[in-house]
């Protein structure tokens, strides 16, 4: 058996015991090592996503910098639906127009033809009182040859 005196044995027990501290230290400074590494990996990660989130917000502020506004979009509404109704009130004048104009047109043309029939009636009337009395006198120089025995 060894002879180890108190001291040896506490100089062994503190050499042991710096050991195991040494040891920790080492596994607390990997513990803070990781812990900093994972605090980096989520920072950049969160820059990262908060940069997407800026230019998705830039992206929407361009956006609605090119939509109308709905009061101008009110305004020119209201003003063309004012010139479309004039527009459409000049389109009702001249329709009203054009159509008094066939109308004029109409009246004309059922005049003029009235006035056609009349003289084509007019003219047959003559022709046919021409070829009556060319039968009539047809019929006396009949009879008067008949009458006086001339063939």
């Amino acid at each position: 058996m060894t002879d180890l005196t108190l001291r040896d044995l506490i100089d062994e027990r503190h050499k042991a015991h710096y050991e195991e501290h040494r040891i920790h230290e080492k596994a607390h400074e990997r513990e803070h090592a990781a812990t900093e590494q994972a605090i980096k990996t989520a920072t950049v990660s969160l820059d990262r996503r908060l940069d997407q989130m800026n230019e998705f917000r830039n992206a929407l502020t361009e956006q609605a910098a090119t939509f109308v506004r709905r009061e101008t979009l009110d305004a020119f509404i209201t003003e063309r639906r004012h010139a479309l109704e004039v527009v459409g009130d000049e389109m009702d004048k001249r329709y009203d127009e054009l159509r008094q104009l066939i109308g004029t047109e109409r009246e004309e043309r059922r005049a003029n033809e009235g006035v056609k029939r009349g003289m084509s009636q007019t003219t047959g009337i003559i022709v046919g009182a021409i070829g009556v009395a060319a039968t009539l006198i047809s019929i006396l120089v009949i009879f008067a040859n008949f009458a006086t025995g001339t063939p």
